[in-house]
């Protein structure tokens, strides 16, 4: 593109915010009162900020996490955590983290 670069801006959540949470909350709670409790969370993450467990996995691989890895204690920042899992991908560069 020649060195030049035209962005537009659509929308911006600040997830930190106040107002975010109290919408999330009650997004949950409608859900909760549909019956439609929620038993999870999947995640998709750059594989650079999984570092050494990333460079050392070769294709695909599935890496069970237990208490006191780090995603593993993040994951308990929203609940108890059953089983937390991360699938490592080398194409796209990325993992998934799932956890129950």
């Amino acid at each position: 593109c020649g060195g030049s670069v035209t962005v537009s801006w659509l929308t911006f959540h600040d997830t930190s915010s106040l107002a975010h949470s109290a919408r999330i909350d009650g997004i949950l709670a409608a859900r909760r009162r549909a019956g439609l409790d929620e038993t999870g969370l999947l995640l998709e993450l750059p594989s650079r900020w999984l570092g050494s467990m990333a460079r050392s996995s070769t294709g695909q691989r599935c890496v069970t996490v237990n208490q006191g890895n780090h995603w593993f204690e993040f994951a308990s920042l929203f609940g108890c955590v059953v089983h937390a899992e991360l699938f490592i991908l080398q194409e796209p560069p990325c993992a998934h983290f799932l956890a129950r």
